[in-house]
């Protein structure tokens, strides 16, 4: 530590720092009422102007020039609310050169006319303050970190520590730097939210930070390795480094769970980012969640395999026709040939999506049947088109051959049918026990929007929209009208299931009973919709009436004709917005198909295959970030990341050694459970050792809540802790009761607990776990992986407590005295 005349020093010149950061935060202000006044006062005369009859003002200039006044204010404001929320605790620290110059770092740069005073961290002039050491000095002598007391970013510098870069000056060339403030900051009690450390960061996370972001980057990182970190101070450098791309398409941040969001949700905002969009693999789909389901129906639901599944459950949906159209006009009846039809619909297929090819295949009949009705002596065009658009048997049989879906309404069907299950499915590697366990009851059209989707269900529709595309606008027809004839529809397509048919490999129907039910199928019908491709061009007749093409979907994919909302956001609106002072977050949320300049997923190890595919279609081509460890992998051991992504091309990957959470005791039978499942994965070193080891004692199912207590009394409390109480699904309503009952003797102690389930525990950390029932962990890799993630959470001690007689390598993981691996 200095004298206290360098930290008097010290102090002096953060307050000429925080003095000259509040001038330029007061000259913001004002300039943030000038505008907006300026755009209160051009709102008030744009109104007279409309207002007025006589007034020469062009309305659509006017209105534009009152829209740009107005985004100038708003820019302003944010601009206000930005600077205002850094507090006054605003350096990191400082580094000498070589040239005994002071470089000072921090939250943003500070300027005093042409000097600055403070370097903002992303710079490139702070690059020293986190490379330097003593092998790669970067022309730095020494560097300072600043210690500051309680009151967060408006806190007060209370000290400081010194790091010599000079190699001769050390006994070991290769110490972390900063190491003093780092163990300073680990040992600190957790909060309830991360703490933001970018004044922390150490040379190899700075090196992730700044990496390239051209190519996809994999960061592999063993507990507290500090990804979490990393990856949110990466998404602060990018904003702040790729600020004009990142401008229009902000970054997008992916976490496991919402508490795992709500724990981070304040770093970014405290380093001055407010372009982010946060959300849980579930939520990039906006459906409505709730429907639960086994594991492994999960687990099948994000394989590959499902890729396939609903590729040939969508180009079922398009059925080649096998007979032509007739209909009537006016008096007069019109017939297009099955020849007409099949050609349209092979034009049609050639299409990027089901719902484009949909549209086609109208416009093709509709134009088809306007040529047959021509005459140039009494007709008009645009009435026989419009005609032909809402005839019903043109509905019809759109709707038979080729209908326009929504994902819901494609899934909904694809699940509630073993015929189109067994369609989908036809030359795939699924088992019958695989497609038995997709089925699940139909839900009825009118109730479809209220239908809870499971959390395996939302990357299957969200592949199901972008193998759809959009819904084009389609008819205006009674509610009722529109779910009869969709429920008529699919009662065609469900009556295979009901005809016990059985078909030779060339679509000849071999067996067939009678239908159970009102519709009234015959072998063409039933060949038609077992095979797509079938084609009966002996009949003209359309056969079974199957209802009428409809609007089934109304709301969030667009309205219908004669009920547009003008204001309604479509894809063409998108390049717009961003100079019309909609910002990132609400853009994103308004536009389905929005790529943002950059996506950064933690705890990537566990996304699924399908979970991968959502994620990467959000992001700009190779600008995504992975963070992960696949040592905590919960779906299937893995040793490369390759095996676990999609092909993105080439790949950057890089490596996080050091575990700045954990001392090396809480660490030692973790790394004995990881050798059990995934001998090949190393674990990352400690930084520290706390003298405390991890203990494990057996207890009765009972005695529980008292053994919890008796392990808090073995511990001081000078401040309250956080211990977390952590257990498999198992004992998960017992492990809650005795929680709930030491709570309070855990209180008077100084200490909270938290009961969480291990599934549930990843990225986060507390001052201290308690693992009830180890031993239900130790049956399977899986139950291994949760162990591993259960026992390195806490950041001072860690305890076990078996519920049963523990097993002999149960003892022998708790007992090794080995340095961790």
């Amino acid at each position: 530590m200095g004298s206290d005349n360098e930290l008097e020093a010290e102090r002096a010149y953060l307050a000429d720092v925080r003095a000259a950061h509040g001038a330029h935060v007061d000259r913001a202000r004002a300039s943030a009422r000038r505008l907006g006044d300026e755009a209160a006062d051009a709102a008030a005369e744009g109104i007279r102007d409309i207002i007025d009859e006589d007034s020469e003002a062009d309305t659509a200039v006017r209105a534009a020039q009152v829209r740009q006044t107005a985004i100038r204010a708003m820019h302003a404001a944010n601009r206000v609310r930005e600077l205002e929320g850094q507090g006054t605790a605003l350096a990191f620290g400082r580094f000498s050169t070589d040239d005994d110059r002071h470089v000072y770092v921090g939250r943003l740069s500070v300027f005093e006319g042409d000097h600055t005073l403070l370097v903002d961290w992303r710079a490139s002039a702070a690059v020293p303050f986190y490379r330097a050491t003593p092998l790669e000095r970067y022309g730095v002598s020494t560097r300072r970190q600043f210690h500051f007391g309680d009151g967060g970013a408006d806190a007060e510098l209370v000290s400081f520590s010194d790091d010599l870069l000079n190699l001769e000056a050390l006994d070991h060339a290769s110490s972390l730097r900063g190491e003093a403030a780092v163990l300073a900051s680990v040992t600190a009690p957790t909060t309830e939210h991360m703490k933001p450390v970018v004044a922390l960061i150490q040379s190899e996370q700075d090196a992730i930070i700044r990496a390239s972001a051209d190519t996809p980057l994999i960061v592999q990182g063993g507990p507290g390795t500090g990804k979490t970190v990393v990856a949110l101070h990466r998404a602060a450098y990018l904003l702040y480094d790729q600020r004009d791309e990142l401008s229009d398409r902000g970054v997008l941040i992916v976490g496991p769970t919402p508490r795992f969001l709500r724990y981070i949700s304040n770093v970014l905002p405290s380093l001055g980012e407010t372009g982010v969009l946060s959300a849980t693999p579930a939520e990039l789909f906006p459906a409505l969640r709730g429907h639960t389901e086994p594991p492994e129906v999960t687990k099948l639901k994000g394989s590959n395999a499902m890729v396939d599944l609903l590729n040939k459950a969508v180009r079922d949906r398009q059925r080649r026709p096998a007979q032509g159209l007739r209909l009537f006009y006016g008096a007069r009846r019109v017939t297009l040939t099955t020849a007409t039809c099949q050609a349209i619909f092979d034009r049609a297929r050639r299409t990027s999506t089901h719902n484009d090819g949909a549209e086609q295949f109208r416009l093709g009949l509709v134009d088809a049947l306007v040529d047959e009705v021509y005459d140039p002596s009494f007709f008009s065009v645009e009435e026989a088109t419009n005609t032909f658009i809402v005839h019903d048997e043109v509905q019809r049989y759109l709707l038979r051959h080729w209908p326009t879906l929504t994902p819901e309404q494609c899934l909904n069907d694809l699940f509630g049918s073993d015929a189109l299950l067994r369609l989908a499915s036809r030359g795939a590697d699924f088992t019958p026990a695989e497609i038995a366990s997709l089925r699940r009851p139909r839900t009825r059209e009118r109730d479809l929007r209220a239908r809870r989707w499971s959390d395996g269900d939302i990357p299957l529709l969200d592949e199901l929209e972008s193998l759809l595309g959009q819904r084009a606008t389609e008819l205006t027809q009674s509610a009722r009208s529109r779910e009869r004839d969709v429920e008529d529809e699919f009662e065609l397509a469900a009556a295979l299931d009901e005809t016990d048919t059985v078909m030779s490999e060339d679509g000849t129907v071999l067996r067939r009973k009678r239908v159970i039910g009102t519709l009234d199928l015959d072998d063409a019908d039933v060949r038609s919709l077992s095979d797509p491709d079938h084609a009966d061009t002996s009949a003209e007749d359309t056969g079974p009436d199957p209802g009428t093409l409809v609007d089934r979907f109304r709301g969030d994919r667009g309205a219908m004709v004669g009920d547009v909302d003008p204001f309604e956001l479509v894809p063409d609106d998108v390049d717009d917005l961003g100079s019309e002072g909609v910002t990132v977050v609400e853009l994103a949320a308004g536009e389905r198909t929005f790529r943002f300049g950059h996506v950064i997923v933690d705890e990537a190890q566990d996304l699924s295959a399908m979970q991968w595919r959502m994620i990467i279609r959000r992001a700009e081509p190779g600008c995504v970030t992975a963070v992960g460890d696949l040592a905590q992998r919960t779906l299937g051991v893995a040793d490369k990341w390759r095996d676990i992504m999609p092909d993105v091309g080439p790949i950057n990957e890089m490596q996080l050694t050091t575990n700045y959470r954990s001392p090396e005791e809480v660490l030692r039978p973790a790394s004995e459970v990881l050798k059990t499942y995934a001998p090949g994965l190393s674990m990352p070193r400690a930084l520290r050792r706390s003298g405390i080891p991890t203990s494990l004692r057996s207890v009765r199912d009972g005695d529980v809540a008292r053994a919890i207590v008796d392990l808090l009394k073995g511990h001081s409390s000078d401040e309250p802790r956080i211990v977390a109480c952590i257990y498999p699904d198992a004992v998960a309503d017992r492990v809650a009761r005795a929680c709930e009952r030491a709570q309070p003797a855990a209180q008077e102690l100084g200490f909270e607990l938290v009961p969480m389930r291990a599934g549930d525990c990843r990225g986060l950390e507390f001052d201290a776990s308690v693992i009830v029932g180890p031993e239900a962990f130790a049956r399977d890799p899986a139950g291994r992986t949760l162990l591993f993630v259960a026992l390195t959470r806490a950041t001072h001690w860690s305890a076990a407590l078996s519920l049963s007689a523990p097993s002999a390598d149960l003892c022998r993981i708790f007992t090794h005295r080995s340095a961790s691996g």
